[in-house]
């Protein structure tokens, strides 16, 4: 079963940034965003900067960056060109970790629905097994390893599509590869870090596939 690819974003977390240093004038300045590709609906305040064009949304609190992509932006590309820029003019800024999220939902038939979740998800022989044997049971996993220089978190478990009440279920396959910055140099290890963005997608792509592909055959 193919999983349809639903959110992704990339979050930098920071201490105490200034949102007010990204003004239209510094982001037109610096080649960042030009003077007619921002949206009308954009805010620019000391507290919170919400700047969109037809590609992205970038979002700035005192505490982060996040940025998110329209669905036919070319999301490395738009990295290197907002997030990678702005470290780089910005490089004393006290930036403390980043973060890269996708989601996957896979949608099933209702029919066999429960009968293959509880399949993919819980151990038969396993201490939990018997306490949750009811037809309405529902179940998920937390999962974690290493991928290059992030660490990869992955959790499965049942949803609603698009988290509305009365929406069929779903299996929500949700992906956040995770890097805190603890190098004295932390705007070098963060533009790096940024970089691995085509790295962490495939490998969140290649599980997302090979799990639909198993759940197909359950």
């Amino acid at each position: 079963m193919e999983p349809r690819r639903v959110a992704d974003n990339v979050v930098v977390v920071a201490r105490s940034f200034n949102p007010t240093i990204l003004s239209q004038v510094w982001f037109v300045r610096h080649g960042i965003i030009e003077e007619n590709e921002f949206a009308q609906t954009c805010v620019f305040s000391p507290f919170v900067v919400d700047a969109r064009t037809k590609a992205f949304q970038l979002l700035v609190t005192p505490d982060r960056l996040q940025l998110t992509f329209r669905p036919d932006a070319d999301r490395a590309a738009t990295i290197r060109a907002v997030l990678q820029r702005i470290v780089q003019l910005l490089p004393h800024t006290p930036y403390v970790a980043v973060g890269f999220n996708v989601q996957y939902e896979i949608v099933p038939e209702a029919t066999t629905y429960a009968a293959k979740l509880r399949k993919a998800m819980l151990v038969p022989e396993g201490p939990l097994a018997e306490h949750f044997r009811e037809p309405d049971a529902r179940f998920g996993s937390h999962l974690a390893k290493q991928v290059g220089e992030m660490r990869m978190t992955m959790e499965v478990k049942p949803a609603r599509r698009n988290e509305q009440a009365g929406a069929p279920e779903v299996v929500s396959l949700a992906f956040n590869f995770h890097r805190d910055l603890n190098s004295d140099d932390k705007a070098t290890v963060l533009v790096a870090a940024l970089g691995s963005w085509d790295q962490a997608m495939l490998e969140a792509q290649t599980i997302a596939h090979a799990f639909g592909a198993k759940w197909e055959a359950l």
